[in-house]
């Protein structure tokens, strides 16, 4: 089921005298549970395109569906079905606790007393508050604040969320809590998320489908196995030989030295064999060696750098 459709969407904003596209002829689909990455430097366009989608901002031309409804036309309906978590916008109450922050914002949306005394219930124990959702909200670790501020968006029990930077200043337990948590959220709910973040390790721990946004366009659009299936024959090799040398007589990608003995290579493999590589070197004496395939965040460098444009946009 199409729960998010984008055709020809452009959006331009005017600063001074100068026209800027944000958002440039985008165009994609999110199935109902899917997970979907959403990758971009500053100023690529992804915060506007998420803002067209919650229905804060309009495009200029072109067509944005939510769940079967236009969201700058039916706000209301939209505000429904979907929960957002923008930043350092916080939704919950500095003074008061987590769980009078829920029963609040339950009864903004209308929701039934006891309805919602069983979903917030449910909530805390899938997300495993019960240790400090009690307690103050200025009391609380950011970790904590954090998967309070995702329950919030959820006390509704909207079909869409949107996350951005949900990791955002985390350490590592507090991290790998919290994308283990929402991962198992998505598989019991089956619940459409949007995610946003420059973390792309969040990207690889979460995230079916992956869209890169640049300057407004999408140059990948497709899951996240097919990226790196796409990038599996490119290997980085660190060699340190013995010797100073300045050319390597061997086909690479890209070829720097970090020192007078130390090269660091790029290949692709389906021209030359990384046994080759140190086949060919063997007469200068290599010292060390370190192989490494690209993984998700390597991958995402090489799609800024060198702009590859794929063909499932």
């Amino acid at each position: 089921m199409e729960m998010i459709k984008i055709e020809s969407v452009t959006k331009s904003f005017k600063q001074k005298n100068k026209k800027i596209i944000a958002v440039n002829n985008v165009s994609l689909t999110v199935e109902q549970g899917d997970m979907l990455g959403l990758i971009g430097v500053n100023g690529s366009g992804k915060s506007t395109l998420i803002k067209m989608m919650n229905g804060i901002l309009y495009p200029d031309q072109g067509e944005i569906i939510i769940n079967g409804k236009n969201p700058w036309k039916h706000q209301k309906e939209i505000a429904y079905q979907i929960g957002s978590i923008f930043g350092q916008k916080s939704q919950l109450w500095y003074h008061l606790t987590p769980r009078e922050t829920f029963m609040f914002l339950g009864s903004v949306y209308s929701v039934k007393l006891a309805a919602l005394k069983l979903h917030v219930a449910e909530l805390i124990q899938q997300f495993d508050l019960h240790s400090f959702v009690d307690r103050p909200v200025r009391k609380l670790s950011l970790g904590q604040r954090m998967k309070c501020e995702i329950v919030a968006s959820l006390v509704h029990n909207p079909s869409i969320l949107f996350l951005d930077e949900p990791t955002i200043g985390l350490d590592l337990i507090a991290k790998d809590s919290l994308t283990n948590l929402l991962s198992e959220y998505n598989k019991v709910h089956n619940k459409t998320m949007v995610i946003t973040t420059h973390d792309i390790s969040d990207i690889a721990k979460l995230c079916n489908r992956v869209v890169i946004i640049d300057q407004g366009v999408i140059i990948y659009n497709g899951t996240t196995i097919a990226l790196t299936e796409k990038f599996a024959n490119i290997v980085l090799l660190e060699i340190v030989l013995a010797s100073d040398i300045a050319q390597l007589s061997i086909e690479v990608l890209q070829h720097e030295k970090s020192d007078a003995y130390t090269h660091k290579i790029k290949i692709n493999t389906d021209k030359i064999a990384v046994s080759e590589v140190f086949n060919k070197l063997e007469i200068y004496e290599i010292i060390r060696y370190y192989q490494q395939s690209l993984d998700l965040t390597a991958i995402v460098r090489v799609l800024f750098e060198e702009g590859v444009i794929d063909d499932r946009k």
